[in-house]
């Protein structure tokens, strides 16, 4: 599951998806099969990591890492 997005609207829903998900199994007394890995962007010039920046301080304030 992607749960970043340039969209905030779009990476807010992801954010609440991956927390449903992480919670279902206590929820139903089952194990679901989720496992969260991560991931990792790379930039090739200066604007792009300024612009990658920005985006994780974004999705840290959504509650994402």
């Amino acid at each position: 599951m992607h749960t970043q997005s340039a969209y905030a609207n779009l990476s807010a829903l992801q954010a609440y998806s991956l927390r449903l998900y992480n919670g279902l199994a206590e929820e139903v007394g089952q194990e679901v099969g989720s496992h969260v890995v991560g991931g990792f962007f790379l930039a090739q010039t200066k604007a792009r990591m300024e612009e990658f920046k920005h985006l994780a301080g974004k999705f840290r304030g959504l509650g994402l890492e």
